[in-house]
């Protein structure tokens, strides 16, 4: 037992970025709106590990959900993702604390996958721990997969393991045909059951002054070099808006451009979630590619997303730097850069 204890021990020295959560249970019909979801279970001990991804906006969700079935808690849980590097970890639910930096996974191979931790220090009898992990995918046209392992004591302090599938992440082709349709359509357009919208905000840092008319002008070429309609323009107040049908889906898909507060923005509306994530990735990636080529930003990390820390909405303005910022909707304070 004490070399079992020994061992549990320096397992422990080797875990990093590690992220405490507080103690959160899940209500039991958690597993109701699972979209793509995969399960392990260790029938001996009672314990399921369920993954899930999804599309959340302009992000991915990767869910994960450690279920106790047994009647005896499970203590020293530890889990650990594994996940490809064009992603981007933005956030997390419930609330948590990042201890460790990523600064040894930048060292490794372009195509090692990154990798976070988490623990719970207990889960107890017949209840369940859930977290939620949202990623910025930082490339179009690119995919990896996700996966998780956890390790855990049991009742008798023996320490077992559950690994997930390997859930694929990827953007789908950007194939969209214009659609010519009046204003009028707009607005009942957005009424429609089952429409989702997305919005992806972001913060341009560069030696030169910000130009809104400039930024304007690259989100109306980004949006009709891929084959939208534009339906209408208020040149004063700097929005578009662009129709169009993803070809592959079938889908129609409403693209509005802005440029608000110093914030660059393309809100897109779909039945869709995979074609909103996949255009505004693609959106963005084209946007970063033509400032470097014109040499408004030096690198990539001058772009800034501008979503809340704590609960993802979009912060009001792109503050300066320093700055802090507070979200209107949960009212957290925070420093974008």
């Amino acid at each position: 037992m004490n070399e079992k204890k020994e061992e549990d021990h320096n397992a422990k020295k080797k875990v990093h970025d590690l992220i405490i959560f507080d103690n959160y249970e899940t209500k039991k019909d958690f597993s109701k709106s699972l979209s793509e979801k995969t399960e392990h279970i260790d029938q001996e001990y009672e314990i399921k590990l369920i993954n899930d991804l999804e599309p959340f906006g302009d992000k991915f969700r990767y869910s994960v959900f450690i279920r106790n079935e047994s009647l005896s808690p499970i203590n020293e849980v530890k889990i650990m993702v594994k996940y490809p590097r064009f992603l981007n970890l933005s956030r997390s639910s419930p609330p948590t604390v990042i201890i460790n930096t990523h600064e040894e996974e930048e060292a490794k191979g372009k195509k090692e996958p990154k990798e976070l931790t988490l623990q719970f220090d207990q889960i107890s009898a017949t209840n369940t721990r859930q977290v939620n992990f949202y990623f910025n995918p930082l490339k179009s046209k690119e995919k990896g997969t996700i996966k998780t392992f956890t390790r855990f004591l049991n009742a008798d302090d023996y320490v077992r393991v559950l690994n997930s599938d390997p859930i694929e992440v990827k953007t789908i082709p950007v194939s969209v045909e214009p659609k010519i349709v009046p204003s009028s359509y707009i607005p009942e357009f957005l009424k429609l059951a089952g429409l989702k919208k997305a919005i992806k905000s972001v913060g341009i840092v560069s030696k030169k002054e910000f130009n809104p008319d400039f930024y304007f002008d690259q989100i109306e070429v980004i949006i009709r070099m891929n084959n939208f309609q534009k339906i209408a323009k208020d040149e004063k107040k700097k929005i578009c808006w662009y129709f169009g049908k993803h070809v592959d889906t079938n889908q129609e898909i409403l693209i509005i451009g802005q440029v608000n507060d110093n914030k660059i923005e393309w809100i897109a509306s779909s039945k869709n979630s995979y074609i909103l994530v996949s255009v505004l990735t693609y959106f963005l990636d084209e946007l970063k590619t033509r400032l470097l080529r014109m040499g408004i930003i030096n690198s990539e990390n001058d772009i800034y997303n501008l979503s809340c820390a704590n609960c993802g909405h979009t912060l009001p303005k792109f503050p300066k730097k320093g700055e802090y910022i507070e979200c209107s909707n949960c009212k957290l304070k925070q420093i974008v850069w």
